[in-house]
């Protein structure tokens, strides 16, 4: 059973540090996406019915959409972790664990936290199924503060 408690300090500098990674998804876009999209319309250049211009803006907007989509759903969920401050803990048990195209993640026994995304191959490395293991996490943006087995932080 979780329960839900507030914020210490050290929880919020921790999710005060997540507004440098939003602002990577900007960045993202302009040095990666952008590019990709002038050098996708290549592509339609050789369709002479699509063509390159048709092509290149297409994927710019698509791309521009893609990444506002994202960063807005990231901005929300850091913007209620900073204005409700509030954190799930308590003991979860580990139901399973997939590892698939770099995601790593475990499925728990409980309702608010069903699915866990460690980010990690090292953190995963340290859980098993059927371990009970105290989270700390924030209730919106699902940072994990604190993950102990036994006692021992493993993150």
């Amino acid at each position: 059973m979780l329960s839900i408690e507030p914020f210490n300090r050290d929880d919020l500098t921790a999710i005060k540090t997540m507004w440098k990674s939003l602002m990577l998804y900007p960045i993202i876009f302009l040095f990666f996406l952008l590019p990709a999209s002038f050098l996708f319309g290549l592509f339609g250049s050789l369709d002479s019915e699509v063509g390159y211009w048709p092509t290149t803006w297409g994927l710019i907007i698509v791309f521009a959409l893609l990444t506002t989509w994202v960063w807005v759903a990231a901005y929300l969920t850091y913007k209620n972790d900073m204005k409700e401050q509030l954190k799930y803990c308590g003991m979860i048990a580990v139901n399973s664990k997939s590892k698939k195209k770099g995601q790593y993640y475990i499925y728990t026994d409980t309702r608010e936290l069903e699915k866990i995304d460690l980010r990690t191959k090292g953190i995963l490395d340290k859980v098993e199924t059927g371990d009970n293991l105290h989270i700390e996490v924030s209730k919106y943006s699902k940072k994990i503060f604190s993950l102990k087995k036994n006692g021992i932080n493993i993150i």
